[in-house]
């Protein structure tokens, strides 16, 4: 979405992916194109269009498409009855170039805003050239002995055929990416792990006194994070590559912390923030997303890469814990980065691995000493996902055996469901003492799983004479594929789950809806120092992964 604006300039204008509109006079009838009286101006002016003066003034203005009857607006025709109302100013200014934007987009529906917003520029006319006014005289701002810009008009007044013309043959190629991964080239959707990008990372030093020691020793190595640390401010890093052909315009780099690292981030849901960016987060902060800050950059050489780093308020630094329905529980925070705006290859679906403006990585906040019990929440699922049950997949290997640890799903039909599943035991296929014959040739339709749509379907022809051989369940319960155990803690029924192994969790809801978690345990005496990764992933019905993140727990002496 493009917004055309034309009455914040003189109090400054802060929203991105906004064109500042001013208005100039309509030539003819007005002897020359200059600002009217009543235009807005200032630096943050993009471009005019000729709107027409205020009503009753002396500057003309623009026939609409309204039949008021009688009348004598000028330029309506001579019949009395066919009189047309008028408007102008900024009011009418604004919708010009709205619509010539619509039309470059229909030429082009590939263009960002920002080359919208710069073909409109460059293909504006300057006007009132000999303006000698203080403010709304004509500049040279990129020094090239050529005048470009002006307060009272900014780039000029716009060129609708120009414009559209320049849209249709736009072909720069440039595609801004953050990685998910070290071997991610910016292909979607990107393979391999997602929720640890090495574009992001956190310093807990100021920039100006950490210096190189805050950044990796290439594009190819990974950054030096830190865990953030509570009460403080910390750091933000980005790094991004553009991997076009074609020399970048102007793009933002936006860091957002938010609770729930969920299996499956989306766009955009997940990276709106849970209040206004002017807002303040409410104290102590709640579970929800909150933009950290936005960096500016411009004009990245094609195959050159760059590093931000952006300023973490310690007031946007989450408390150890937070209520999840009537369950305290420890934050679990994941940084996510989006770059605006978003270029490069067609997003092929809603999730961060298919989009490569988008990344996350999940982080750990360093705060007071606690009794080596902990808790962590997560989300299972998301809107869109429709399959009839997941299977968590919890790997601990790198986990020393004397950290306990469990499952506790906050809504409790998960229990009972998982309950139900334990007492049915699990049917394996073993061979009948039957088999089918095919006298004739036959197709056959195989369909694995109908209501999944990424599951292959195909016909085959089977010849005369073809066997086959009948099979019937045994109820036999696979131990190694489920080796968890329900019991309790603190009066809470929780999964516990395997010491020193991977260990799979049936979760049977609702299509389509969001399961709130938590992972807990306790670290036991004799866990060596040290930081463990936990990592969880999701897998749809069919076994098809759909998401996952990591769970980093560092144990300090």
């Amino acid at each position: 979405m493009i917004t055309v604006i034309s009455q914040l300039i003189a109090i400054g204008l802060l929203m991105k992916k906004t064109i500042a509109v001013a208005s100039s006079t309509i030539s003819p009838p007005d002897v020359s194109e200059v600002k009217i009286s009543t235009s807005n101006f200032g630096t943050l002016v993009d471009v005019c269009a000729p709107g027409g003066g205020p009503a009753g003034g002396a500057e003309a203005r623009t026939l609409s498409t309204t039949n008021v009857g009688t009348g004598d607006t000028a330029g309506s025709p001579t019949a009395v009855t066919n009189d047309y109302d008028d408007f102008g100013q900024t009011s009418c200014a604004c919708p010009q170039v709205a619509g010539v934007a619509a039309l470059m987009l229909s030429a082009n529906s590939n263009l960002t805003w920002v080359e919208v917003r710069d073909i409109l520029r460059s293909t504006a006319e300057r006007i009132d050239i000999g303006n000698a006014d203080p403010v709304g005289q004509w500049i040279d701002t990129d020094m090239d002995g050529v005048v470009d810009f002006s307060q009272w008009y900014g780039y000029g007044r716009i060129n609708a055929h120009d414009a559209v013309q320049e849209a249709d043959d736009y072909a720069e190629n440039v595609d801004i990416v953050v990685r998910e991964n070290l071997a991610d080239v910016g292909t979607v959707p990107s393979a391999g792990v997602f929720y640890d990008s090495p574009d992001i990372w956190v310093r807990i030093t100021d920039p100006v006194i950490d210096g190189a020691a805050a950044l990796p020793a290439s594009y190819n190595n990974n950054p030096p994070h830190l865990p953030p640390v509570f009460g403080q401010d910390n750091w933000v890093y980005v790094r991004f590559k553009n991997v076009g052909t074609d020399p970048s315009g102007d793009f933002y780099i936006r860091a957002y912390i938010t609770h729930f690292p969920g299996h499956e981030f989306v766009y955009p849901d997940d990276f709106t923030p849970t209040l206004p960016p002017s807002s303040y987060p409410p104290s102590p902060m709640a579970a929800g997303t909150y933009l950290i800050g936005e960096a500016h950059y411009s004009n990245l050489a094609a195959g050159n890469s760059d590093i931000v780093n952006i300023r973490w308020d310690q007031g946007l630094v989450p408390p150890q814990t937070v209520t999840i329905g009537a369950v305290t529980t420890t934050w679990h925070p994941c940084l996510l980065v989006e770059i605006s705006p978003h270029d490069g290859p067609v997003p092929v679906g809603v999730h961060i691995w298919d989009n490569n403006n988008l990344a996350q990585k999940n982080i750990s906040i360093n705060y007071p000493d606690d009794d080596g019990a902990f808790t962590s929440a997560f989300v299972m699922g998301n809107r869109v996902n429709k399959s009839k049950y997941f299977e968590l997949l919890i790997d601990r290997i790198s986990v020393p055996p004397e950290v306990q640890l469990y499952i506790q799903p906050l809504d409790p039909k998960i229990i009972r469901n998982l309950k139900d599943f334990v007492q049915k035991p699990q049917a394996e296929v073993t061979p009948s003492c039957c088999n089918i014959i095919l006298l004739d040739q036959t197709r056959i339709l195989i369909d694995c799983c109908p209501d999944v749509k990424e599951c292959c379907r195909f016909i085959i022809t089977l010849p005369a004479m073809a066997k086959l051989e009948m099979v019937k369940p045994s109820t036999v319960v696979d131990k190694n594929r489920y080796n968890f155990k329900i019991g309790t803690y603190k009066g809470r029924e929780v999964i516990w789950l395997a010491s020193n192994e991977q260990t799979r969790i049936p979760i049977f809801a609702e299509p389509g809806s969001l399961v709130t978690m938590v992972l807990g345990g306790i670290v036991g005496q004799g866990v060596l120092p040290g930081n463990y990764e936990i990592r969880l992933s999701q897998l749809n019905e069919g076994k098809i992964l759909s998401g996952g993140y990591g769970i980093q727990l560092n144990v300090v002496k």
